[in-house]
């Protein structure tokens, strides 16, 4: 039974993005965040691991001594998908996944990902992120706050019969970093502006091998895994890239 008479809905909550502060790994709550357009929050996969074994020698039923739980050395996995804006909250997504954070993000021929270590400076300014989940009410609920995030997937589709023609985007984040689920900061998230929407009408320049198509629909889709090694008391300590 619920001991607060409250209600909350997914779309009170909103989620806010930043670069983690100088180490990865660590927090950058504490700066500005960027709020991201989502359709609606979901829990994330936390992937705790639990063992409910009986044990040989204690008798035939289970036992407190018979079960193991530990929710440190797991990945944690963020999925979420809204409408894509060109800021800088929603490019830190694509810069991630492509270790670029240039003006125009790319992945270059022979690209080469390269590993993070959690605690040591960050590679980039968008190589290491911090997530969060703020709920509208932070009396009654709390935060939930991810760092030393990667972008494992990231993909963006528009549909010319659609949502007139706006872009949309979906990421799957990853994480070795035990998380804060109990988070009681309020951070500064500024919030995303619907003057920045790219629209499929505004594209140009429609062609395949040299000859001018109809376009319809676009779909452009980037992955690339994460592998978590290493053990300390808060997580893992190396995030690298799977080729």
């Amino acid at each position: 039974m619920a001991t607060v008479a409250h209600a909350f809905s997914p779309k009170e909550w909103k989620v806010g993005i930043v670069s983690d502060a100088t180490n990865a790994g660590s927090t950058g709550i504490e700066t500005t965040m960027y709020q991201l357009d989502v359709d609606s929050i979901g829990f994330p996969s936390l992937n705790v691991t639990q063992k409910l074994d009986v044990r040989s020698g204690v008798g035939r039923t289970l036992k407190d001594e018979d079960f193991f739980q530990d929710n440190i050395l797991r990945a944690v996995e963020i999925s979420l998908s809204g409408t894509l804006h060109n800021d800088a909250g929603h490019k830190l997504l694509a810069q991630n996944i492509c270790n670029d954070v240039t003006t125009d993000i790319a992945v270059a021929t022979g690209f080469a990902p390269a590993s993070q270590k959690y605690g040591d400076a960050v590679l980039n300014a968008a190589s290491s992120l911090t997530v969060v989940m703020q709920p509208s009410d932070t009396t009654n609920q709390l935060g939930l706050e991810f760092f030393g995030c990667v972008v494992t997937a990231f993909s963006i589709t528009a549909e010319g019969n659609s949502d007139g023609g706006q872009y949309k985007w979906s990421a799957t984040l990853q994480t070795g970093k035990k998380p804060d689920l109990a988070s009681t900061a309020s951070p500064t998230i500024s919030a995303y502006a619907n003057t920045d929407i790219p629209l499929l009408s505004s594209s140009s320049g429609h062609k395949v091998f040299a000859q001018d198509v109809i376009l319809s629909s676009f779909t452009a889709s980037l992955e690339n895994p994460a592998v978590f090694t290493g053990v300390a008391s808060d997580g893992y300590e190396v995030v690298s890239r799977g080729t």
